[in-house]
């Protein structure tokens, strides 16, 4: 074995790849081998692109959406009563919001 490489790790040309063993579900599997052969690909670059997919993905801005606030009139400036409906949503789309931030 050379200097380059480590126990687990195969020596392609310049590139290096990590073998590994992971568990799917039997179903996933199937349907993947069914799209690699279609696709013409290997299982192992299907599954690579697929983490490289999710990887870049995290590392992507979060694009928010806007939320619209309903306008509620008040009878006088600094006299503002929400009704509890309008609290109640507000407090959902606070909680909708925190849950997407941190999936």
């Amino acid at each position: 074995m050379s200097r380059e490489t480590s126990p687990g790790m195969w020596l392609y040309g310049k590139l290096a790849y990590m073998k590994a063993t992971i568990e799917i579900p039997d179903e996933l599997y199937r349907e993947a081998k069914i799209a690699a052969a279609t696709q013409g690909v290997k299982i192992k670059d299907m599954v690579a692109e697929g983490l490289r997919m999710v990887l870049h993905a995290e590392n992507a801005p979060v694009q928010r959406k806007r939320i619209k606030f309903p306008l509620i009139a008040c009878g006088a400036p600094g006299t503002l009563q929400i009704p509890d409906d309008a609290a109640a949503q507000l407090d959902a789309l606070e909680d909708l919001e925190r849950h997407a931030l941190s999936v």
